[in-house]
């Protein structure tokens, strides 16, 4: 068994208590033990006494068929025998009888497809002679080409490409559904976006699309993330319409919050609903020129700060109000420096639109309104990874992560239009919540830590680590267990219990390392996820005769069908008589 004990994503080999960034102009910030130390201990403390039961949470979970004794399978048995006799067992040590039943249906009628694979990505370029001359120089190297996020907007399936190591010409393309089983990927919006600039894209990590038909870009501007951190370009947030592939925004992250060694990895969307005044009488869509804003592209703009004692702070680079939205006929975008902005697009307010953005190497949330073009930085000691959750073992590799806020997931509006963001840290087995109109509040500062919430029992170490999660619109919560090699659903309507989590697919081969996951945004809604075996791309090697990258989909209301994740699932039970009612799980708050 490989061992990299002494390894870590988040704090490299080579890493140090002063990091030295690529850019000498952006400001060194020096790394403390009270920086870094305390809140983790806070975090310790307040999850061993946020407990209210005195029963420890469960440490070992296995479920299993009752008919089948084979619990060690290589694909996760799914189909259920029809019978009266038919129930899931939940061995769990915290239980006196260590079983507990649940009810499912006779069989699953969907369950994950694989929708894309490659063995070695390819990319597409203008010509052959094109292709073969970047082979030649060294700016295309397949086998340094890694997938690692996904996203799904009608026939495009969007994929990005971080610059983990050198020879990888594209860092966001798309490929075409139905387009053959592993197509060559074409870079979006174009080849114009993939340069040597920090004005064009550097390193993607991960992406959303919205309700107004936009993809929200997070560039990390990180390059050569496997052996250390370079910041070659300060992080940025592109906006483009994905009706027209034209830009409509770009903002620059202020350098006070991407502080050196920082990763931001991932990135949710949150458009409110249009349930306020406006003055905006067409709908349509208006444009705004931001030429006149602080240039966001060069890496010497100023901006005017505003930080509390409490450690979460805002800039603000752009003075404009919304009232100065000019009302225009509708027109495609003229230049990059245009924002674009449509009202009124299915209930929601397109302008009134918010991006939560995770730092998972140095455990911060920042904010960004879109309306205001304004972002603010917030930290909590529920970012930072649990030290107890930081060994992994995956196909006989062993390493240490100590990687914080990795997945984040929105939960559908309540009965007062309001949002949870669920999240948590990917070395961690717990999950975590706070309602999205605290963090829309910059001016709360260290008020709104008590906002944050603990969900329910910690997932169990058997259960597995979680990398990326999505919720789909009727409250499914899906995640993916990364040592597990699965993915599993929770219905927020229930408490969050192992009990009352189902795996739906596991599979030691088409999802070895799952690593995004993302649901849709179509009228019948589908859960997507990546697969990429990052752990060997990482310390050991991919075979290039194997197929090492997946994309796989699954319909939400089809693969949930007959699980406890169903909707009106009950979970019978005398521990849950004396439980609140589930609207203390859609919004605890």
């Amino acid at each position: 068994m490989k061992s990299l004990m002494g390894h870590s994503l988040a704090w490299p080999a080579d890493y140090n208590w002063y990091p030295v960034t690529e850019i000498s102009n952006f400001p060194r910030q020096h790394v403390t033990n009270v920086s870094v130390f305390y809140p983790w201990f806070l975090s310790m403390w307040s999850m061993a006494t946020a407990s209210t039961s005195t029963t420890p949470p469960p440490s070992s979970l296995t479920i299993h068929s009752a008919e089948n004794t084979d619990t060690t399978p290589r694909r996760f048995q799914t189909m259920a025998k029809p019978g009266p006799t038919n129930r899931w067992i939940a061995d769990s040590e915290d239980s006196p009888t260590r079983q507990r039943t649940r009810p499912l249906a006779s069989s699953f009628p969907s369950t994950f497809e694989e929708v894309v694979s490659w063995k070695q990505i390819d990319i597409e370029y203008p010509t052959k002679k094109a292709r073969d001359a970047a082979i030649k120089s060294g700016r295309f190297v397949a086998e340094n080409n890694l997938p690692l996020g996904l996203h799904v907007f009608r026939s495009k399936i969007f994929v990005t490409l971080p610059k983990w190591k050198e020879g990888v010409p594209v860092t966001l393309g798309f490929v075409g559904r139905g387009q053959g089983r592993s197509p060559a990927i074409k870079p979006y919006p174009d080849w114009s976006w993939h340069g040597q600039s920090c004005d064009g894209l550097t390193s993607v990590f991960r992406i959303d699309v919205d309700v107004c038909n936009r993809l929200w870009v997070l560039d990390s501007g990180v390059v050569d993330a496997e052996n250390t951190v370079r910041q070659m370009c300060p992080p940025q947030i592109f906006i483009f319409d994905l009706e027209t592939d034209k830009l409509l925004h770009r903002y620059t992250l202020p350098r006070d919050q991407s502080p050196d060694s920082s990763l931001l990895s991932n990135i949710v969307v949150e458009v409110l609903p249009n349930t306020h005044n406006n003055n905006d009488g067409d709908g349509g869509r208006h444009y705004r020129d931001t030429d006149t804003d602080t240039d966001s592209h060069s890496h010497g703009h100023s901006h005017s700060h505003t930080r509390s004692h409490t450690r979460s702070y805002s800039t603000n680079s752009d003075s404009d109000s919304t009232s100065n939205f000019n009302h225009l006929p509708p027109r495609p975008a003229k230049s990059q420096h245009q924002r674009y902005n449509a009202n009124r697009v299915n209930g929601y307010d397109c302008v009134d639109a918010y991006a939560y953005l995770g730092d998972v190497f140095r455990y911060g949330l920042i904010v960004y309104s879109y309306k205001t073009n304004r972002s603010w930085r917030v930290t909590h000691s529920y970012f930072y990874p649990d030290p107890l959750a930081s060994d992994y073992v995956l196909d006989g590799i062993e390493f240490q992560w100590v990687d914080g806020l990795f997945g984040m997931a929105l939960s559908p509006l309540d009965s007062r239009a309001q949002r949870l963001l669920y999240f948590h840290p990917l070395s961690s087995y717990r999950e975590f919540a706070v309602p999205t109109h605290v963090l829309r509040n910059e001016t709360l500062g260290f008020a709104m830590t008590k906002f944050f919430r603990i969900v329910g029992k910690p997932r169990g170490e058997s259960v597995s680590h979680s990398t990326g999660s999505g919720m789909s619109n009727n409250g499914i919560l899906f995640y993916n267990l990364l040592t597990k090699a699965a993915v599993a659903c929770w219905n927020s309507d229930l408490p969050y219990d192992p009990s009352t989590q189902h795996v739906l697919y596991q599979d030691n081969v088409t999802m070895s390392f799952p690593n995004d996951l993302r649901v849709d945004l179509e009228p019948e809604q589908s859960v997507w996820v990546l697969s990429n075996r990052l752990h060997r791309f990482l310390y050991d090697r991919l075979d290039p005769n194997d197929v090492n990258f997946r994309i796989l989909s699954a319909p939400v209301n089809g693969v949930v069908r007959g699980t406890v994740c169903d909707q009106g699932a009950v979970y019978p039970g005398d521990e849950y008589k004396s439980q609140e009612s589930s609207s203390r799980y859609r919004d605890p708050w």
